[in-house]
């Protein structure tokens, strides 16, 4: 790892540990997650649970229940050591883990996709006893068991706690604990949004079927300055929309897709999107299984259609992005020389 040599920002930060635990690089999750500490201080533990919810879920339920035990339980952190030493160790092994980033993708594909809105216009009639019913129904789709789990269980975004959830919970345990149950109990504790309530239905639907394997990826090269990778300098971040934006105006080919397909007040949100799917996203060990494939690209088609992409040009802007990340480092180079010196 080169050594970082700039004090980032508390935004770029959390970038960095995020992307460099997707990406599998040990110290660099391991610098980011103590300098988050140092900015945040006790908010490290919400964001790790978060990452871990988001981007390991039912590729290893153990670990994720683990970083919820630690990040909602202060007693526990004393009991097993110094805060520092823990998120060293936590960065360390949610980096070396197999990943599986279908929770974000179900939960995105059910409030952003028409079909996902349809499913919950189509349910609201129902009893929550109904919802939790088909929630925890394997025959049915995931889209619907999802859109009945947030109707039954969730309020403005949140998790909310109580029978309903403890309802869906005993089904969905009926042939055998779930650590992702017990993990999003602990998180609901502490007012996490509704798309942990995605994990345990993947669980669910993922042990009906055969049995996933972790797979090496190759994800694309990055570019470096001052030691920090570039990919941190996504759309999270100031300096990451600024470059990408100007991306988008001097890339022919970006340009010419923004310009024929996408309106006016759309091109930097797009843009910035299919940025953050071709280099931010990417993972090094992918856990596949049955659903994986199909939740990505719904997920995927998600995101791009809400930031104003037509359905049918999300595929080529991305290639278009992939294609041109040269360019795209050249335009963050600019910015972040004309930041940094």
């Amino acid at each position: 790892m080169q050594n970082i040599t700039i004090n980032l920002d508390p935004w770029a930060t959390s970038s960095l540990l995020h992307k460099s635990i997707r990406r599998g690089e040990v110290e660099l999750a391991q610098w980011a997650a103590a300098s988050f500490y140092r900015y945040r201080g006790q908010g490290i533990w919400r964001r790790l649970l978060n990452i871990a919810f988001e981007d390991i879920g039912i590729a290893d339920p153990d670990l994720v229940l683990e970083v919820a035990r630690i990040a909602t339980d202060k007693q526990l952190r004393a009991v097993l050591g110094a805060d520092l030493d823990l998120i060293a160790d936590l960065a360390c092994r949610m980096a070396e883990a197999p990943k599986d980033r279908s929770t974000d993708y179900l939960i995105c594909a059910s409030i952003k996709l028409p079909c996902g809105q349809a499913e919950q216009r189509e349910l609201a009639h129902k009893s929550v006893e109904e919802l939790v019913v088909i929630a925890a129904d394997n025959a049915q789709p995931l889209m619907r068991r999802a859109a009945a789990s947030l109707l039954a269980c969730t309020r403005e975004d949140k998790v909310i706690r109580g029978q309903p959830l403890e309802r869906l919970f005993v089904a969905l345990e009926a042939e055998g604990p779930s650590p992702l149950c017990e993990a999003v109990r602990l998180a609901a504790s502490k007012g996490f949004g509704a798309y942990i309530l995605m994990a345990p239905l993947l669980w669910s639907a993922y042990r009906q079927g055969p049995p996933g394997l972790p797979a090496s990826q190759t994800v694309p090269q990055a570019e470096w300055v001052k030691g920090v990778p570039f990919y941190t300098f996504d759309k999270h971040t100031a300096a990451g929309k600024k470059a990408i934006s100007r991306f988008a105006e001097q890339c022919d080919e970006v340009r010419t897709i923004l310009a024929q397909h996408v309106a006016s007040e759309a091109r930097s949100r797009v843009a910035w999107m299919a940025a953050f799917y071709a280099e931010a996203v990417p993972i090094s060990l992918r856990f596949d299984w049955s659903h994986s494939r199909e939740l990505e690209a719904l997920g995927f088609e998600a995101d791009m259609c809400r930031a104003g992409c037509p359905r049918e040009k999300t595929s080529p802007m991305l290639n278009a992005v992939l294609r041109n990340l040269g360019q795209l480092d050249a335009c963050r180079r600019e910015v972040l020389i004309g930041r940094w010196g």
